[in-house]
């Protein structure tokens, strides 16, 4: 079990997953089937990913989420997840 973190993100293997917004500081259970990590807060499966090498592994849906939080205008959010995500894809 761990906590989701403020950047809406679970770490596992030193890689970080992402998983909706609305579960920052919840607990979560991570479990690992057929190279997909599976996120579970209580028994409802919030998120899957692809077992991954790369460092971040935002899905786009979730980096808007979070950035909503801060940001109203929703043309503003997807010009800025686009951009953003794509960066770290590049760096990362």
């Amino acid at each position: 079990q761990t906590i989701v973190r403020k950047d809406s993100m679970v770490t596992f293997n030193k890689c970080k997953y992402s998983v909706p917004a609305e579960y920052i500081g919840m607990p979560v259970r991570l479990l690992v089937s057929e190279n997909r990590l599976h996120i579970y807060y209580s028994t409802e499966l919030i998120s899957t990913h692809i077992l991954s090498q790369k460092r971040l592994n935002y899905k786009p849906d979730h980096y808007k989420q979070l950035l909503s939080r801060r940001i109203s205008d929703t043309e503003t959010i997807e010009e800025i997840a686009t951009k953003n995500l794509k960066q770290l894809d590049v760096l990362l």
